[in-house]
């Protein structure tokens, strides 16, 4: 008990500490968001790590039978999808390694990429209204990591349905800390009065964001991967 709540308040004081760094000032903070920094390879490395980690769970409950609690055959379709899914942000994240090879963008990507370089998030079409990238990031993580284990929680009929689909429900106090880092990442959004003194600010935070997602799925991937480990003993 008293390990469990250790760990998760380093885990809690990793996600929340990680904003501190605007403290830094502002030439440091660039230094540290900027494209390939410090911060956006750390969230590349998470989503990475989680993609790794759900592919084992993949390996581990193909092996398992389907009489075993909470049905791991189940969920080994879902671990898989999360496997491909961030693996897909890894990729995303380096753009596909194009800075690292010193590839040249293609003429097409140099058309419809708003940053000219070869990946999908910052295509010109997914960088207004409703069709944004983040609209559809924070989408995912919200209803994932917040919405689906308040509802499994709260409502009975829709954990028997939760549980017979065998969708993996993470644990609620992980959807609590990311919603409070994104109320975090709000407020130079609603509090800054001069945008251009701040942008240094917006920018590092939302960078922040994004790697504290791919951080708490890599807790999330690791949480699964205990539970098959119980099973399997």
């Amino acid at each position: 008990m008293r390990t469990d709540i250790l760990i998760k308040s380093l885990i809690s004081l990793y996600v929340i500490g990680l904003y501190s760094i605007v403290f830094l000032g502002e030439v440091t903070t660039n230094k540290l968001r900027i494209e390939d920094g410090p911060i956006e390879t750390l969230g590349a490395i998470f989503f990475l790590s989680a993609s790794i980690i759900y592919f084992v769970c993949y390996l581990r409950s193909s092996r398992l039978s389907q009489n075993t609690n909470e049905a791991p055959q189940k969920k080994r379709y879902f671990y898989l999808f999360f496997a491909v899914l961030f693996f897909l942000g890894f990729g995303e994240e380096i753009s596909w390694g194009q800075r690292l090879m010193e590839l040249e963008t293609p003429p097409l990507f140099q058309e419809i990429n708003r940053q000219k370089e070869i990946n999908l998030h910052n295509l010109k079409v997914l960088s207004s209204g409703f069709l944004r990238f983040d609209v559809w990031f924070f989408i995912f993580w919200f209803s994932y990591c917040l919405i689906l284990p308040i509802v499994n929680k709260y409502f009975l009929e829709a954990r028997k349905f939760i549980s017979r689909f065998g969708l993996p429900v993470p644990p609620l106090w992980a959807g609590y800390l990311l919603l409070a880092s994104f109320m975090i990442y709000l407020i130079p959004q609603f509090f800054s009065k001069d945008w251009r003194r701040t942008y240094y600010i917006d920018a590092a935070f939302r960078e922040i964001m994004e790697t504290n997602v791919a951080f708490i799925f890599v807790v999330l991937a690791l949480h699964e991967l205990k539970k098959l480990s119980i099973i399997q003993k």
